[in-house]
């Protein structure tokens, strides 16, 4: 029989908490999307440019809204309902507060290409 420590907890982290910490903050869960700031890594990882202006969609959910509207990982949303989300903080605001009843546009980048993606959320 072999006896030892159990380890700290503060130090035992799962792998999404490793990732999420390594690659920048999160947007809250918003019509099965997760967000975060564009940077050099998910730049190169989704052929975009590092400079421009926007959020990634880093997780998505597929049997959410935005996914069936043609939402998809990779891509740069840079406003919604011509509101920009330049990052993390504008789009949570953006969101809590936006009016969806009339529809939603996304002003996107895929692959470095520009996008309108438009939906009617179902009641």
């Amino acid at each position: 029989m072999v006896t030892g420590e159990m380890p700290d907890e503060r130090n035992v982290a799962s792998g999404k908490e490793k990732k999420e910490e390594s690659a920048g903050e999160l947007s809250d869960e918003w019509l099965g999307i997760r967000m975060q700031a564009i940077n050099n890594v998910l730049a190169k990882k989704y052929k975009l440019f590092a400079g421009e202006k926007g959020i990634v969609v880093v997780e998505i959910d597929e049997s959410k809204e935005a996914f069936q509207a043609g939402i998809r990982e990779g891509d740069l949303i840079k406003s919604i309902n011509q509101s920009e989300t330049p990052d993390i903080k504008a789009f949570n605001k953006i969101t809590k507060s936006m009016d969806i009843s009339g529809g939603i546009v996304f002003d996107i980048l895929r692959e470095g290409k520009p996008l309108y993606i438009s939906f009617l959320l179902e009641k």
